[in-house]
């Protein structure tokens, strides 16, 4: 048998040229299929299966000729199709006027002109436009994954940054890293620095305050005793406001820390001063500007031990964590600005964590998406293939050749 291959965009052109269609088929059809469109919206409205096959298949702007097939198939299974008037017809009024529509279609052969509009539609723009859109949700749940993997190194990083400040605190991260535990952080993390300045300051001023005891004291005592029974000049060094800095009693033993709780402000005062005499003696002293009589005074003494004490209580009260930690303490100002970091710290690590599961759910809801249209292509190709059967056959049995038409593989 010899083979005829039409193409899909000319198939109505070939069944008009054969005398198969009339030459208005095609206005004719479009008043058909607005009518069809038109029919199906009212037979939604009295019929759930109806209307689930529509939704679950395909846009309203696709439902064509093939779906109102298939509306009929689903109408004659319905109880109501069984109902029938005294002269044996459907009384079904969806069904009835369905089978009405249809019989006009058959009338002129419409259904053909239908089949090839459906055809084009389908190869030309519609599967396109559903591969497209796979294609284009796909990259971008890829792109999601790979933002997903960036955010979760985040969480983790601020996870362990954070991790390791509040074991500065003494605290547990697992009881602030809920949501609901963002309301009362500020004022913890607050109260918190206060406790780690108490406890840091009271360390470093136990450690100076042993300094003193044992090395710069007794030095200072015995200077400041030989300046005021030999009535040196005492403008050389400037001790009226330290004398009862000298003559203080400071506590080194267990109850150090006790004390230091009590009378740290008072103490911390004390210690300035004393460490501020103690540096104008010790450069007096290193450039020789003390007579030489004051200078014996430190012979055969521990002066080294001193002066090594001494830098070592200015390194400590003038260190950079020590400065900040009085800071913390004395300044509510300043204790609020750390706080407000640590809160930034914590809203950036909420934040990125309520990004990654924003992601999260949009991956999902993007699958859902690639998982609909795929299932709407996959339903379009059925279709595809169903009508090119449909129509090659007809046209076979119209010219007895038989009929491939070519482009609908796709």
């Amino acid at each position: 048998m010899e083979l005829l291959d039409l193409h899909y965009d000319s198939l109505v052109n070939w069944f008009v040229s054969h005398g198969k269609l009339d030459n208005d088929c095609r206005r004719c059809f479009i008043g058909m299929e607005s009518e069809t469109k038109q029919l199906i919206d009212d037979i939604k409205s009295t019929s759930a299966a109806v209307t689930e096959y529509i939704n679950k298949y395909y846009d309203k702007d696709a439902v064509s000729y093939y779906h109102f097939t298939k509306i009929i198939e689903i109408l004659e299974n319905d109880e109501r199709a069984k109902q029938k008037n005294i002269l044996g017809q459907c009384t079904f009024e969806p069904l009835y006027n369905s089978r009405k529509l249809l019989s006009k279609y058959n009338k002129n052969r419409l259904y053909l002109v239908a089949y090839a509009e459906i055809l084009k539609r389908n190869v030309k723009y519609y599967i396109p436009f559903l591969r497209s859109s796979i294609k284009n949700s796909q990259k971008q749940i890829d792109n999601l994954l790979k933002k997903q993997v960036d955010i979760a190194d985040q969480v983790d990083n601020l996870y362990k940054k954070l991790k390791v400040r509040l074991s500065e605190y003494k605290l547990n991260i697992d009881n602030f890293t809920s949501q609901s535990s963002r309301d009362n952080l500020f004022d913890t993390i607050k109260i918190n620095y206060i406790y780690l300045a108490d406890e840091y300051l009271s360390q470093t001023f136990s450690e100076l305050l042993v300094l003193i005891k044992n090395d710069i004291f007794p030095i200072t005592k015995m200077f400041t005793d030989v300046v005021n029974e030999r009535n040196f000049d005492k403008n050389l060094v400037d001790f009226t406001n330290i004398t009862h800095l000298i003559n203080f009693d400071t506590p080194i033993d267990s109850n150090l820390d006790v004390y230091f709780q009590i009378n740290k402000d008072k103490l911390l005062g004390e210690i300035k001063e004393l460490l501020t005499f103690i540096v104008q003696i010790k450069s007096q002293y290193e450039m020789s500007v003390l007579p030489q009589n004051i200078l014996k005074i430190f012979a055969g003494t521990n002066f080294e031990n001193c002066i090594n004490s001494l830098n070592k209580s200015i390194e400590l009260m003038n260190g950079r964590k020590t400065i900040e930690m009085m800071q913390i303490k004395c300044n509510p100002e300043y204790r609020n600005q750390c706080a407000s970091k640590e809160i930034d710290l914590w809203n950036k690590y909420f934040n990125i964590k309520d990004l990654g599961y924003k992601t999260n759910n949009r991956i999902k809801e993007m699958g859902d998406e690639v998982q609909q249209l795929t299932t709407k292509l996959e339903k379009l190709r059925d279709e595809t293939r169903e009508i090119t059967k449909v129509v090659e056959s007809v046209a076979q049995e119209m010219t007895g050749l038989t009929v491939k038409i070519i482009g609908t593989n796709i």
